[in-house]
């Protein structure tokens, strides 16, 4: 997929810009959950070895991807804690208003931080249906390349029981990596719903 990027990492002085451009994607998760990497192969061309020295992202890294000369905003949340704390607070409206494709990424071999991966996710469903009522919801349980075969069904059922996925029928679930062919699926999926028809 061809695509145009432009980076922004400073504050959200560049926000007039991009408040004209109708089509809007925020990526959320802990750090080091996959979220900068997915971007990068599924959505700009990049191979998965060029990713594997990504640093943590900074604050929200945002950038305007076209497709179809159609621009679409991808916002990439950092998911450290002082980074992510502050799109709850200080950035709650600028990050989740006009949303119309949430991605929430969660690191399926770190089952250490599933905790706190709950509570920022029940955080972003609650924030996601307040400012962005109509806003498609994803779950990316992503780096399932390292989970062998034979036990990936079971540590999904771990997730979806740990997250109480029951409670949200419309959030729809992707098992991801970005050296298998399914993270390319989730990203066709989400691209085909911000692009009606093309």
């Amino acid at each position: 997929m061809n695509s145009d990027t432009r980076d922004y990492f400073s504050s959200f002085s560049e926000y007039e810009e991009m408040d004209k451009i109708k089509l809007k994607v925020v990526f959320i998760g802990l750090t080091q959950a996959g979220k900068t990497s997915i971007v990068q192969v599924a959505m700009e061309d990049s191979l998965p070895q060029e990713t594997m020295l990504n640093p943590a992202t900074v604050d929200i890294s945002r950038k305007i991807i076209k497709k179809e000369k159609t621009p679409v905003i991808v916002f990439d949340v950092g998911g450290q804690f002082q980074y992510i704390e502050r799109i709850f607070t200080d950035w709650r409206d600028k990050t989740f208003s006009d949303v119309n494709v949430a991605v929430f990424v969660i690191d399926v071999a770190d089952s250490e931080k599933y905790s706190k991966a709950k509570h920022y996710f029940d955080l972003t469903v609650k924030n996601l249906y307040q400012y962005s009522t109509n806003a498609l919801f994803y779950l990316y349980i992503h780096k399932m390349d390292l989970i062998p075969e034979n036990e990936r069904e079971t540590k999904v059922s771990e997730i979806q029981e740990f997250l109480e996925l029951y409670k949200y029928p419309k959030i729809k679930l992707f098992q991801t990596s970005i050296y298998e062919d399914s993270i390319y699926s989730a990203i066709e999926e989400l691209l085909l719903k911000v692009y009606p028809g093309k």
